[in-house]
């Protein structure tokens, strides 16, 4: 039996995204519509889906693949459902879509189901910590975080012998010898996704994300030094402002951008774009970095391991999705 409001939650597979109502059998056999998206379209939870259907008989899982489209499709798909009271129970969402599930009503708090789940210790203080909205309570359950890394013109590189940037400084300069009058240096999206790319540097220049951590001197000159890079040094596209990610990604694929910043999940794509020309660097996340500080080294292609959420205090976990970077570390060669 359905309940009387949406529940969104965040879950990128039926196991995971259902496991906390495992201890709660609803009386009828129920079908739970279940929005999801993954990088890769050939990818499909099916496994998941028939094994958790074969834990949890009396409940049918609709597993629904909405293209992703930048995310301003798949938000504005999602959206637009819920408005018309057609929108599904649950759905792989971010952490910019929570205040405006709260403000519609959409979201069903958690806590009851999530502190009765045995299994809830698999996930780290630090992700739960980080999933609670503003009034305390937690609507979303962690299921994905992904490492970003910098994607680089080794090539065009190697024309300017440039070494690979490991401070802001250097990116910087790095990204003004490769604009060109119909090349730039930096593929920056202000549209949709372009969250990533002010947290890396800006996160990185000293802001913090607690009260006032947005408004200090540090965060507001590494917010200008941000901006900056489109409205003073002009190394990103005319286009920047508007761009989101299939349009930072199409540039760098045709050649208009040096740099720019996404996960693993683009590395097909560009390499088969590029050849070996566009190495990514292995990236963790560490919100105990130097300041303006990023490390890059070494080739790609490679396979970089699961990241580890970070259990150093800070609330953050290492490297989860739409969660700022603070440090570009352990790289072999650019950057998420």
């Amino acid at each position: 039996m359905r309940t009387t409001r949406r529940a969104v939650l965040a879950g990128a597979a039926a196991g995971i995204a259902a496991a906390p109502f495992a201890g709660s059998r609803a009386q009828q056999p129920a079908t739970i519509r279940w929005w999801y998206h993954f990088d890769d379209p050939k990818a499909s939870p099916d496994a998941l889906v028939t094994a958790f259907e074969k834990q949890n008989p009396d409940i049918k899982i609709q597993a629904e693949s909405i293209p992703w489209g930048g995310g301003g499709d798949y938000d504005t798909r999602l959206y637009t459902a819920l408005i018309a009271g057609n929108g599904p129970d649950t759905a792989m969402v971010k952490f910019q879509n929570m205040q405006r599930l709260l403000e519609m009503d959409a979201l069903a708090p958690l806590d009851t189901y999530i502190d009765a789940w045995s299994a809830r210790t698999d996930i780290s203080d630090d992700l739960w910590k980080l999933h609670r909205a503003p009034d305390g309570k937690r609507y979303y359950l962690p299921l994905q975080y992904v490492v970003l890394y910098m994607y680089l013109r080794q090539d065009w590189f190697a024309e300017k012998n440039l070494p690979m940037p490991t401070t802001f400084d250097a990116f910087l300069k790095a990204a003004q010898a490769l604009t060109t009058t119909d090349r730039w240096g930096f593929g920056l999206p202000g549209g949709s996704g372009g969250h990533d790319f002010w947290a890396t540097f800006v996160l990185g220049g000293g802001a913090e994300l607690k009260k006032g951590g947005l408004v200090t001197p540090e965060a507001l000159a590494a917010n200008k030094w941000f901006i900056d890079l489109y409205t003073t040094h002009h190394v990103a596209p005319p286009s920047a402002p508007t761009d989101g990610f299939l349009q930072t990604i199409n540039n760098m694929k045709a050649g208009r951008t040096a740099m720019t910043i996404h996960h693993i999940g683009s590395a097909n794509d560009l390499n088969a774009a590029l050849g070996d020309k566009s190495p990514q660097c292995r990236c963790r996340a560490d919100h105990r970095a130097v300041r303006g500080q990023l490390t890059a080294m070494g080739r790609a292609p490679f396979s970089p391991p699961a990241p580890t959420p970070a259990r150093h205090g800070s609330g953050y976990p290492s490297c989860p999705r739409a969660t700022p970077t603070r440090r570009w570390r352990n790289c072999p060669a650019s950057f998420r």
